[in-house]
């Protein structure tokens, strides 16, 4: 939606002026954020099975001793509403 296209922007602007940068690879991420919407249930099964795989991610990281397994977060309204 259009609320989370802004949202999406404002938090990317606030992560570059504290000094990280895009990548162009999740798997090369030391932060991930998604920003979520839950209107549809549909979506929100989508965003359970897309944190899985950022759980695997950070997993994978966690036993190569790699010492930047990656922050995920959730924003948007799904996060809201199960906070």
């Amino acid at each position: 939606c259009q609320m989370n296209t802004s949202d999406s922007e404002i938090v990317r602007s606030i992560l570059c002026g504290a000094g990280h940068t895009p990548c162009s690879s999740v798997e090369e991420a030391d932060v991930i954020l998604t920003n979520t919407c839950a209107i549809r249930e549909n979506a929100e099964n989508k965003i359970w099975n897309r944190l899985a795989y950022f759980q695997s991610i950070r997993k994978k990281r966690q036993l190569a001793n790699d010492v930047r397994a990656p922050v995920v977060g959730i924003l948007g309204c799904m996060a809201e509403r199960l906070r």
